[in-house]
């Protein structure tokens, strides 16, 4: 069997690392809603930031 890794570049999201960083509130949101959804905080801050990303407005490219 051969297997075969795509550029950095080229990898789909969900196997890139980010840094963000949030407020003292966001953080407490975060985890509380991390230890009622049994996540970990980090996966519930990855679905924090897709949902955000989702409801903001595209902008227009050019």
């Amino acid at each position: 069997m051969t297997t075969t890794t795509q550029p950095p570049d080229k990898q789909p999201a969900r196997n890139k690392v980010i840094s963000v960083w949030v407020d003292e509130e966001t953080q407490r949101s975060l985890r509380q809603r991390a230890k009622e959804n049994l996540r970990s905080i980090s996966n519930q801050a990855a679905i924090y930031l897709t949902d955000k990303l989702r409801s903001e407005p595209r902008k227009e490219k050019g």
